[in-house]
């Protein structure tokens, strides 16, 4: 047998650690990018993805926000795509989860154009405007130059905010009901 065959058969013990970490990831491993379709589809398959994602990091009690956040954003961004895939990020940095989705919808050249385009895109929109706020959040869209050009939405969720969601706990109290 040759030298490349017994280490493709058998590789050196040093390669090919004997033992694995059986515990889940944590926080601060929270890190995914996801490509999507720009489909109607779209936002439910992350959503059983991301909830999967987040139980995964121990981060389930922020569910609910972070998962009206991620299918908000990709409903907009299939609206306004272009057909264009999606890319979906989602991470974890000072008590936050951020979710970007980068879409295909270039900038207008004719600024009326791109005024009602952006219209438009601010009422598609404002359930995640409320969801935010009711968490103390922050969102946005803007622009995606270079390699990624189309439009980058956004919004990060400070923890305790997330977890308070639809409970009455936070500042807007979205999915709770008044008697």
């Amino acid at each position: 047998m040759s030298l490349a065959t017994s280490l493709l058969c058998s590789p050196p013990q040093s390669l090919c650690p004997s033992t694995v970490d059986p515990s889940l990831p944590g926080v601060d491993t929270f890190a995914y990018e996801l490509l999507l379709p720009c489909s109607l589809a779209a936002p439910a398959l992350a959503r059983s993805v991301v909830s999967v994602l987040l139980r995964s990091h121990g981060l389930e009690a922020a569910r609910d926000a972070v998962l009206q956040v991620t299918g908000e954003l990709l409903a907009a961004a299939c609206r306004f795509g272009g057909g264009a895939e999606l890319r979906l990020s989602l991470s974890w940095q000072d008590d936050e989860v951020w979710t970007v989705v980068h879409d295909g919808h270039l900038p207008h050249r004719n600024p009326r154009l791109g005024a009602r385009c952006e219209a438009r895109r601010e009422d598609a929109l404002a359930l995640l405007a409320r969801v935010v706020d009711s968490c103390a959040g922050e969102w946005g869209h803007e622009a995606s130059p270079g390699p990624r050009a189309g439009t980058r939405s956004w919004a990060v969720l400070g923890y305790a905010g997330a977890c308070a969601y639809g409970s009455g706990a936070g500042r807007g109290a979205v999915g709770t009901s008044v008697r």
